[in-house]
């Protein structure tokens, strides 16, 4: 028998438990996580820094411990096989961040090969697809400057830009939605912040050549194969040509850069023939850079081939997400 002050006891236990459990459980309307379409996963949503990935760091006081570490791996074989040991010749400060990364993936914008690379942690690439990138040559120095960022980057986010408009630079908004494609891609620099980022485009006729204001554009196809390879906070590394490191030396500062393949990827039916990666001289950066094809184009393709703007003004979807200046 219970004395009444241990049956109040456990009266109180009981009601506590019961209170606890119906919080947990939630309500009978609200569907599991794994019931959810695609379509109701967000994926306009900036990543939480909390939420990354965790991993034990590993402190290089030089390349070759870094080399020793990859040859010491189960993983010596996949390291062998890719980028990662031409990565530590010479860019070693971006190996250092790549095998401290605690995702299994990063990305590469190669712009000597007008390429996206994806490759898993040990620097074995897995897929790869073929890019347009800024009209002006050399890294990024100022807003309008018509230059594709280099360096070491993580993806703040993924977007569906479906619906963003673009303003051109004398601020004339296009009320043509889908110029940015189907979904956006945000590069987040831990040094200084252009909004840039990797997306779809309505000029797929644009793929590799140099036709954006600094953004790196995939056909729609592709930036939709590529989302599924990238998540939120994961490393993008954009490497420089022989022309942007021209740029860059008058600038007087180099970009890192490391050899990304040995031959030249499989041609996308936009990518351009091998000779148009010879070395480049200088050109006036007002020039058209690549060979002009409006007349090829219906008359409303045409249009939209000579007239690239630049800004979206409205993101339907994510009223608090800032809008890229740069395409």
């Amino acid at each position: 028998m219970f004395s009444p002050l241990s049956l109040k006891k456990h009266i109180l236990f009981a009601v506590f438990a019961a209170t606890l459990l119906s919080s947990c459980g939630g309500t009978d309307n609200a569907a599991p996580a794994e019931q959810q379409s695609a379509s109701e996963i967000a994926t306009d949503s900036v990543a939480a820094d909390d939420l990354k990935p965790q991993k034990v760091k590993v402190k290089f006081s030089t390349p070759d411990e870094m080399l020793a570490y990859m040859n010491r791996s189960a993983d010596s074989a996949r390291f062998a096989s890719g980028v990662l040991p031409r990565m530590v010749e010479t860019a070693p400060s971006y190996a250092d961040s790549i095998l401290n990364s605690a995702y299994e993936r990063f990305l590469v914008v190669d712009k000597s090969k007008m390429r996206v690379f994806v490759f898993d942690s040990c620097g074995v690439q897995l897929v790869n697809y073929g890019i347009a990138v800024g009209k002006g040559a050399g890294n990024k120095q100022q807003k309008g400057d018509c230059r594709t960022p280099e360096g070491y980057f993580t993806a703040e986010g993924i977007y569906d830009s479906t619906k963003w408009l673009y303003t051109d630079d004398n601020g004339v908004t296009s009320p043509v939605k889908g110029q940015f494609g189907p979904r956006y891609i945000r590069l987040r620099s831990a040094r200084r912040s252009f909004p840039v980022g990797i997306h779809g485009t309505c000029a797929p006729w644009s793929i590799g050549g140099r036709r954006s204001h600094g953004c790196i554009r995939l056909t729609n196809e592709n930036i939709m194969a590529l989302v599924e390879y990238a998540e939120p906070g994961m490393p993008i590394i954009v490497l420089p040509s022989e022309r942007d490191q021209k740029a860059n030396k008058k600038d007087g500062k180099l970009s890192l850069y490391f050899v990304t393949c040995d031959t030249i990827p499989d041609a996308h039916p936009y990518f351009p023939p091998e000779s148009s990666f010879l070395p480049q001289e200088p050109v006036d950066s007002t020039a058209v850079e690549t060979p002009d094809v409006t007349e090829q184009l219906p008359a409303e393709a045409a249009t939209e081939a000579t007239s690239e703007p630049t800004e979206p003004t409205e993101v339907t979807d994510s009223p608090a997400l800032p809008a890229p200046s740069e395409e």
